[in-house]
């Protein structure tokens, strides 16, 4: 009995030191790792990402309406990464896969819907990604509904033209701003060009019963129009032999814009003249003022310029001229349209713009950033800007290039909501702007 107890002791100490050393035991060598810390094990695991069940929009006066990630998110959150610090994407389904990102690998992090989505239920995308590149997305849907009318029609008609004061030729390229608000929806604000007739037209842009301000402005080649008459012209205005006769002369002469003209403006515009001034510091290419404004005698200058007209509660469609007056022209030889001249006339004023050539910026419309390409025949000093639908500079940058081919990057971050901007560039005394759309 003895012994059949003392094998079977024996028996147990054995398996008990088999099972400490066999080959597949890991040894101790400290604390565990710890599962939710990616640096220790990597994490593989996606964010959780909850959706809002489903909005309901008012389409802007403008057309369109913005919305943003945030704006569908109920709650994400992840085992590892922050929330601040989960990056969020969204996109109209069935138009992508993957997280959404732009041309440069930034989240697309708003969307633009428009009169077209009118009265549909939209089915939306929202995605999260954390640290680790992990990805996940909710499906929701948007009502886009155009409660004020905006899509319907409703809307005022304006045909906005800009025309030269002293030759009543059309001109082109010219930028209508126009801002306004209503008692029944938010307040607006956008802009267009003028065609190669001088005109535009804004239909149903402007609610009914508005009040809203029409504000022109042209700021391209300086010197079109500048010659060795007009400095001849200034200096005998200036010494009294030969005072101007007509009323625009004296906004054309203010160089500086203080309201006088003397001899500061006459070496304002010789310094323009000669490549020490790419533009005017205190002054823009053109000045408007409404069609039929009676100018101040004997001195034009004595009352600011009417450089912009305000409409109260207007329920009709309307027109409005704007008359332009060329900064620096005194004897009205500027040429306000390029695309009705003659080519030999035409090659004559695009000696100035065969030093740069721009083309126009892509992708456009965009969802993130975009590209502008130029080619310059010589090194130069650029300058490109980007403008709010308010006219509002909200991005610049300012390069020095060498000869030929460059793309000009134009951030997202220039473009932070969905919607239309004004994109400007200077390259030596060449001026060409355009419209650009985040979407």
């Amino acid at each position: 009995m003895k012994k059949s107890i003392l094998l079977s002791l024996l028996f147990l100490a054995s398996g008990l030191l088999a099972q400490t050393q066999r080959p597949n035991a890991l040894p101790s060598t400290g604390p565990m790792p710890d599962p939710y810390d990616p640096t220790q094990l990597g994490d593989f695991a996606p964010p959780t990402i909850v959706c809002l069940n489903g909005l309901s929009v008012n389409i802007m006066p403008t057309g369109s309406v913005s919305l943003w990630a945030t704006d569908f998110l109920q709650y994400t959150q992840d085992n590892a990464t922050p929330v601040n610090q989960i990056k969020l994407g969204v996109r109209i389904a069935g138009t992508g896969s993957g997280f959404p990102v732009d041309g440069f690998a930034n989240p697309v992090s708003s969307l633009m819907l428009t009169c077209a989505m009118v009265d549909s239920f939209i089915p939306i995308e929202l995605w999260a990604m954390d640290a680790s590149g992990n990805a996940a997305f909710c499906m929701t849907h948007v009502l886009l509904q155009d409660a004020s009318g905006n899509c319907s029609g409703n809307g005022l008609d304006l045909h906005l033209c800009a025309r030269v004061m002293c030759s009543d030729e059309a001109i082109e390229t010219a930028v209508f701003y126009v801002t306004g608000s209503s008692n029944f929806v938010p307040p607006f604000s956008y802009f267009d060009l003028t065609d190669t007739g001088g005109c535009l037209d804004l239909a149903n842009n402007v609610p009914l019963a508005s009040s809203f301000t029409i504000a022109p402005e042209k700021d391209d080649n300086p010197l079109n129009g500048m010659d060795e008459q007009d400095f001849i012209l200034l200096s005998k205005h200036i010494n009294g032999t030969q005072p101007f006769t007509d009323p625009w002369q004296w906004v054309a002469a203010d160089a500086n814009r203080d309201g006088l003209i003397t001899l500061e403006d006459s070496v304002a515009f010789r310094n323009l003249a000669l490549g020490i001034y790419s533009e005017l510091p205190n002054n823009t290419s053109w000045r408007f003022v409404p069609q039929g404004y009676q100018f101040p005698s004997p001195d034009p200058l004595s009352q600011p310029l009417p450089e912009f007209v305000t409409i109260a509660s207007i329920l009709t469609d309307m027109d409005t001229v704007f008359m332009g007056i060329k900064i620096g022209d005194l004897d009205c030889s500027a040429i306000p349209n390029f695309a009705g001249l003659p080519n030999e006339q035409r090659n004559q004023i695009h000696q100035v713009e065969q030093q740069a050539e721009v083309s126009q910026p892509r992708p456009n419309p965009t969802c993130g950033a975009s590209v502008l390409p130029i080619y310059l025949s010589s090194a130069q000093t650029i300058h490109l800007e980007i403008n709010d639908i308010g006219g509002k500079t909200i991005w610049s940058n300012d390069l020095q290039l060498g000869k030929g081919d460059h793309l000009l990057e134009i951030p997202a971050s220039a473009m932070p909501l969905g919607g239309v901007y004004l994109w400007r560039l200077r390259a030596g005394k060449l001026v060409k702007s355009g419209k650009l759309v985040r979407l």
